[in-house]
């Protein structure tokens, strides 16, 4: 015990020391909103599930007290492996069954729940359970039901609810649950599970996003994608908590507009505007505000459509100063998340280029402006603020390599973009043998101004990545750059 306090207190120091008080911004992750589940017999039994169909059906619109939606459709069918007819006060957890609520406390809860029968609709009851989560002293909520179970019949009990995604307002993704553990109960092993996923468009890797679970002894459950669904099977498993699914997908209303900018250059192959506009669309389905990138494997694939957008709206729109934008954005948040793990020289310089550009044609843009001031924080080798405005070094003579620091490497790795500068600007910039160095934690001053766009500067951005191996937490957390 002991030992962990110290651990967490030299945790502590170390971001006190890295943050000083006046330039600390705290931006925590929401709420986690109640997981589906599966129904729960509340007792021994020899009644086995033999299959379970859960469909989550992400709906385009949400009321404003929400994120993101979905409409659960989950059908179970039983069988009593008995003598003897069972009559059992099945259950459904309106919360997170685990106790944990929602980590900051609260316990929200489903608040439409339907319940069906062999097909016909039975009355449900509020009950509640001590919480041995050890995170509150509120009691579990459940509804519960009285359920029939002849020997050796099939009894077919379904669920319908709607269920609340786990989203900042910024964020281009959202998240959901659905525990397969409560499922344990039942006799043997749960015959198969089929999670079924469907989207209001066509699913792919690029909007499905990130998902885990059915651990085990299953191992490497990928979907299958057929038109608006991803599913994922499983068969003769006893669920625990690593059975328990998450998905982490792209928002209906982004995915929804990549569609829409898609129609419109291919209506309109020769308009800037609607290349530039699905340039931002892939970009939006990927990054947040903070400068985040989505961590799983389809991140590269969109990051080359929307570079490959926006090259089509600066060719065809030279002189639009917020297109030229849009593109460095997007190339310096490359650059930022994975400039250590190679040589993208050509992203870097790219981006820089186009910022110019774009400062060039419009020097009072506040975003452009923001955006050299978080390349300056960062790498001041490179971006240099002068009286008359910002320099961008690496433009104009070959900058200072100096040893990076390493931290963690995240799941997903780019490979190196091919992508060239300009041909039409002259740029002088080396690598080395290894490539593109970024300065040490000791070159990067406290930034006097932060934009609220801006990650972490300097040597933060440097050390808090290793930080993240000492701490991990129980959710996926997503915390802001200052």
């Amino acid at each position: 015990m002991k030992k962990k306090i110290f651990t967490l207190f030299l945790v502590i120091t170390l971001l006190l020391a890295l943050f000083p008080a006046h330039s600390v911004y705290a931006d925590v992750a929401p709420p986690q909103q109640p997981p589906g589940s599966a129904p729960n017999p509340g007792g021994v039994t020899q009644v086995r599930m033999l299959s379970e169909v859960v469909i989550l059906s992400l709906l385009k619109s949400t009321p404003s007290s929400s994120q993101t939606q979905a409409a659960v459709n989950a059908t179970f069918v039983m069988r009593n492996l008995g003598s003897q007819t069972e009559y059992l006060n099945a259950r459904f957890p309106l919360s997170d069954p685990s106790g944990a609520g929602d980590g900051f406390g609260g316990n929200p809860e489903i608040q439409d729940l339907r319940v069906k029968v062999n097909g016909g609709s039975v009355k449900t009851t509020r009950i509640t359970t001590p919480n041995e989560s050890g995170y509150s002293d509120t009691p579990v909520p459940w509804r519960s039901f009285l359920v029939a179970f002849p020997p050796g019949e099939d009894v077919s009990i379904e669920v319908n609810y709607t269920l609340d995604g786990t989203a900042r307002l910024e964020d281009p993704i959202v998240d959901f649950g659905y525990v397969l553990e409560t499922g344990a109960g039942w006799k043997d092993t749960i015959g198969s599970a089929d999670i079924i996923v469907r989207l209001p468009y066509d699913a792919s890797p690029e909007n499905i996003g990130k998902y885990s679970g059915f651990q085990g002894d299953v191992i490497n459950v990928t979907p299958v994608f057929s038109g608006q669904e991803a599913r994922w099977h499983i068969e003769d498993f006893e669920p625990d908590r690593g059975y328990n699914f998450q998905l982490t997908t792209v928002k209906p209303e982004i995915w929804l507009r990549v569609i829409s900018e898609t129609k419109n250059v291919t209506k309109n192959p020769g308009d800037g505007e609607a290349w530039g506009r699905l340039g931002k669309a892939y970009k939006d389905s990927i990054t947040d505000p903070k400068g985040y990138f989505r961590d799983d494997l389809a991140t590269e694939e969109i990051f080359q459509k929307s570079m490959q957008a926006y090259e089509k709206a600066v060719t065809l729109k030279p002189d639009d100063a917020l297109w030229h934008y849009g593109f460095a954005e997007l190339l310096w948040i490359f650059y930022f998340t994975f400039s250590y793990q190679g040589d993208y020289t050509s992203i870097l310089v790219r981006a820089l280029t186009e910022l110019d550009t774009s400062l060039s044609l419009d020097p009072k843009n506040e975003k452009a402006l923001m955006l050299a001031d978080w390349m300056n924080n960062s790498l001041p080798e490179y971006v240099e603020r002068g009286e008359s405005g910002y320099v961008f070094l690496a433009l104009t003579q070959t900058p200072v390599y100096l040893s990076p620091t390493p931290w963690e490497t995240p799941t997903s790795i780019p490979p190196t973009p091919t992508l060239e500068p300009p041909a039409t600007k002259a740029i002088a910039v080396a690598a080395t043998p290894t490539g593109l160095i970024q300065p040490s934690a000791t070159a990067q001053p406290a930034p006097t101004t932060q934009p609220s766009g801006s990650p972490i500067c300097g040597g933060a951005a440097l050390i808090l990545p290793a930080l993240a191996g000492v701490i991990w937490f129980s959710r996926r957390r997503r915390s802001s750059f200052l």
